[in-house]
Parts: structure tokens; sequence; C-alpha cells
């Protein structure tokens, strides 16, 4: 294998581990470095022996961090300000939407929809407090699970160049960052929102809503857990940037739990709103729809497209992170 790509490899080891706007600079530094030190060295220097003299990558990247004691290190604090910003930007947007649907929906209730925005302090600094706890837990597991170096470091160990197809884009977890929050503060504290909206002949609105209210204590704890399962599984994608088999076990185990709490959920406790139903078997005119307008039916047809959809997704992790994210 030649020098050159020793050298990349090396360079984005080390850079992968330093704050964003380092990286540009410090991997023309290195370059700079190594180079420097092949002339200084003479005609027998090779780029594999320069680089056992710099020692391995994650070392180095600590010395050019200046490696203090941090709650979430520099190597991922990027990552977390950016993960940060997103959530509690979507929990300070869903509480304000929240409150002004339930003004416009019953303007009686203003004051009580008003006292609903006393709730963003708590929401932000809980939505903080998760976030920063999240990183943390990662950042620990993820030096305790780490290859210890029990024999002397050399470039061959190090991981090949990444594929254009291994990269995670940030784009691709964004979408689902603000989907889980979204979903989740809506639940949280609109949940009214989904709802069968009729207005009678004086315009009078009627809410006819979609979930089993009643038992809504029991159903909102299952699907948050649900959902903060789900952004376990985004946060790891934007903090590993790569899919790999770290990706690809994380993403495995949390789509199986997800599953595990749609099937109780949506088979083991009350989970639509019986009026709804009544309603929608009222007004079709179809006869042979009439036996699959029940809740058992709405619960079989949600579960097999939840089932299907994680396949769908875990298939695709899995076909990316064996051909594109081998090490």
């Amino acid at each position: 294998m030649d020098g050159q790509h020793y050298m990349e490899r090396y360079i984005q080891e080390v850079v992968r581990r330093l704050p964003k706007g380092q990286r540009v600079e410090i991997a023309l530094e290195l370059q700079e470095m190594i180079q420097e030190m092949l002339s200084a060295d003479g005609e027998e220097a090779t780029v594999e022996s320069v680089l056992l003299k710099l020692g391995p990558p994650k070392e180095l990247a600590k010395k050019y961090r200046d490696d203090r004691r941090y709650l979430v290190s520099p190597e991922y604090f990027d990552n977390y300000l950016w993960v940060l910003r997103i959530v509690l930007l979507c929990v300070g947007l869903s509480v304000v939407f929240s409150a002004v649907v339930n003004f416009f929906l019953d303007p009686k209730q203003a004051k009580e929809a008003a006292m609903e925005l006393l709730y963003l302090p708590s929401g932000l600094l809980a939505a903080f407090g998760a976030v920063t706890l999240l990183f943390v837990i990662l950042e620990r597991l993820h030096v305790k699970f780490e290859p210890s170096q029990s024999s002397p470091w050399n470039p061959s160990q190090l991981p090949p160049l990444l594929q254009k197809k291994a990269v995670i884009s940030r784009s691709d977890t964004v979408v689902g960052l603000v989907f889980i929050v979204l979903f989740c503060m809506l639940l949280t504290f609109a949940p009214q929102v989904f709802s069968l909206y009729l207005f009678s002949d004086s315009k009078e609105l009627t809410m006819i809503p979609v979930f089993d209210m009643e038992h809504w204590n029991v159903i909102l704890p299952l699907i948050l857990a649900s959902m903060m399962i789900g952004l376990v599984d985004e946060v790891v994608k934007l903090v590993t940037g790569r899919y790999c088999g770290a990706v690809l076990a994380v993403n495995a185990v949390t789509n199986l739990c997800q599953v595990m709490l749609s099937f109780v959920v949506l088979k083991m406790i009350p989970f639509w709103n019986p009026e709804f139903f009544s309603w929608l078997r009222k007004k079709c005119d179809i006869p042979d729809l009439l036996p699959y307008i029940t809740e058992e039916a709405f619960s079989n047809l949600f579960l097999g497209l939840i089932v299907f959809g994680t396949a769908l997704e875990l298939g695709t992790t899995a076909y990316k992170s064996l051909r594109y994210g081998k090490n």
C-alpha cells in the first residue's frame, strides 16, 4: 500500500476527533508536518515510519484538543451542540404551537391555553438535560467498549478511507430528529390535535379524538419511550457519521424495541377512540368495507406498517453497513 494512502487514512482518523472548525487547518498542518519529517529523515524514510513516530491518531488528536476533563468532550461537542439546537427549537415551537391551537379550538379556555406557555422553561430545561445526558452516556460507552491497544501501534491498523456511500448525511438525521421531537411535544401538550373536526349547521365545532383519551396516561409514556429509543438511534448515526457495525447493532436493537412497544400499545391496551370508529362506520357508504372499520383492523394495519417500515430501515442499514462500512 502506498504512503500517500496511509497518510490520508491517518489524517482522517486524527481530524475526525477534533472540533469541526479546526479540521481543515489541522489536516493541512499534519500533511505539511509529515512531508517535512520525510525530508528530514533522509532517503530511507517512509510514510509508515513517520506515522509510527507520530503515534496512534487518537493520542495525537488529544494533543491538538488539549484534553481536560469534560462533561461532553470536544470530539462530541459539535454534534452535541447541533442536536441541542434542533431539540430546543422544536420543543419551543411545539409548546407555543400547542398553546395557540388550544386557544383557537376553545377560546373560552384562553387562560388555560396561556398557562401552557409556563411549561416552556421547564420543557427547554428538560430537553437540555436529556440531550446532555444522552451524549454523556454515549461517550462513556464508546470509551468503555473501544478496543484496547494490546499490541504496538502500526499504521496498518488504520481504518480505510470512507466511501461516499458509507457516510451518513446530517440531512438524513435532521428529518428524524425534528419529527421525533415535534411528535412527542404535540402528543404531550396537544393530543387533541389528532382529532376529527366536524362543524354543525350552526358552525359549532365538534372534535372526535382519534386516540382513547381515557387511557392516555398509559398510552403516552409508551409512545414517548418508543420515540426516545428512536432518538438514540438518530444520535448514534449522527455521532458515528458513517455506516458500520456499531450503527447496525444499535439500529437493530432500537427497531426491535420500537416494534415491541408498538405491539403493546396497539394490541394490549385500548388505543383508538371507539366514537371515532362509530362515526366512520356510520358515514361509510360501502358495505364491504364495514368489517374493516374496526379498532382491531386499524391496529393490525398500523402494526403491519410499522413492522414493514422498521424492516426496510434495518435492511437498508444492514446493506450499507456490510457493503460500504467495513473496516
